[in-house]
């Protein structure tokens, strides 16, 4: 009931274009523009943020500067994004389902089609079967993300070059590559934050490798092991 309310608080002064209502389940690209021009404004990000392109044109930075502001500012950078991304989804309305989809992305021959998605996914974990969890340990979470970003980073650009060279689905090593990023990413949690924290952090990594290979049964429990 806290939680609720402390959202429903939220209240950010910013001026938001009024977008047309999808009138179909199918993506439209003019609307999701508007809709996520609506999130980027809602987050403060102007022209000098990630040059001011839409999300999926530059996804990958428009990841880290979310991020910086989910995990900072004590709580409520947290509640701003989620505050953002339940806006967004609103939004979208009956498309949302196409607009976050990587077989729309793939079909608009948007580069970053998969990485789009995955950002996705990750927010609804973020602000939703996470986000209690988080406001109940953000401290400590937090801590854990600022002081091992060049680890969390290396882990992901290391889980690039492997997909990038036994791209998905067919690869046998693709379950393989799934958990050792998911151990990778959820470590640095665990070693600040105990089972918990590592528990939050693999739920977080798993979004990222499920939208890749989703044949793996890649599961997150209180305690992990770690080498």
């Amino acid at each position: 009931m806290l939680l609720i309310c402390l959202i429903s608080l939220l209240f950010i002064g910013y001026t938001s274009a009024q977008c047309p209502k999808p009138t179909n389940t199918t993506c439209s690209r003019p609307i999701l523009d508007c809709c996520e021009s609506n999130f980027r404004t809602a987050l403060g990000f102007n022209s000098s943020i990630c040059g001011g392109a839409h999300l999926y044109d530059n996804i990958t930075c428009y990841r880290g500067a979310v991020e910086n502001i989910y995990f900072g500012a004590g709580g409520s950078g947290t509640l701003l994004v989620c505050d953002a991304y339940n806006t967004f989804l609103g939004c979208l309305d009956q498309s949302i389902r196409s607009c976050t989809s990587y077989g729309w992305y793939m079909e608009q021959g948007i580069q970053y089609d998969l990485y789009s998605t995955i950002f996705y996914q990750q927010l609804m974990y973020q602000c939703g079967a996470g986000l209690e969890f988080f406001l109940n340990n953000g401290p400590c979470l937090n801590s854990a993300y600022f002081n091992n970003i060049p680890a969390l980073e290396q882990c992901r650009s290391d889980f690039i070059k492997r997909i990038s060279t036994n791209p998905p689905p067919t690869s046998p090593d693709v379950c393989f590559i799934s958990d050792t990023f998911v151990n990778c990413w959820a470590k640095p949690f665990y070693l600040t934050c105990g089972d918990g924290g590592s528990w939050w952090g693999c739920e977080y990594a798993r979004k990222s490798t499920h939208v890749l290979y989703p044949v793996c049964d890649t599961r997150c429990m209180a305690q992990l092991s770690f080498s």
